[in-house]
């Protein structure tokens, strides 16, 4: 399950926070053999932050 996202889109966590952009999803093993992590990347000021995220977690970003 990969939430229907795509690279390049904006999302958002479900909890709040930053904007980010969805740019891979990556095969992280976990327990049950192979989970599909969503690979997001936003900007802390001028800093370039980056983090793995389960896509039921997220949700496209709404315009503001």
């Amino acid at each position: 399950m990969n939430g229907g996202f795509k690279p390049g889109d904006v999302v958002r966590l479900k909890s709040g926070g930053p904007k980010m952009t969805m740019s891979a999803f990556e095969e992280i093993p976990d327990s049950k053999g192979m989970a599909t992590y969503v690979r997001c990347v936003w900007f802390k000021g001028s800093d370039k932050a980056s983090d793995l995220f389960r896509p039921e977690t997220i949700e496209l970003s709404k315009e503001d």
